[in-house]
C-alpha cells in the first residue's frame, strides 16, 4: 500500500517545479522522471526522485549513506 508521505501526485509537481501536465508526459516519456505507481489514472512518484531532480548531488550522497 501507498504511504502518502512518501509519493507526490501529478499535480503537485507540476506545482513545485512550475510545468505544465504536458511536460511532465515528456518528462515521464524521456524517463527523466517516471511514475512510481498508478491508481486508475492517477500516477504518484517517489519524492526521493523528484527531490533528485532539484538537488542531484544530495540524492548521490544519500544513496551512498544508505549503502
Amino acid at each position: 500500500m501507498l504511504n502518502p508521505d512518501d509519493y507526490m501526485t501529478s499535480k503537485e509537481i507540476c506545482e513545485l517545479f512550475g510545468i505544465t501536465k504536458t511536460t511532465l508526459y515528456r518528462w515521464n516519456m524521456s524517463d527523466k522522471l517516471k511514475p512510481a505507481s498508478k491508481v486508475g489514472r492517477c500516477s504518484y512518484y517517489r519524492k526521493a526522485d523528484v527531490y533528485a531532480l532539484i538537488d542531484p548531488e544530495a540524492a548521490e550522497k544519500d544513496k551512498a549513506d544508505n549503502a
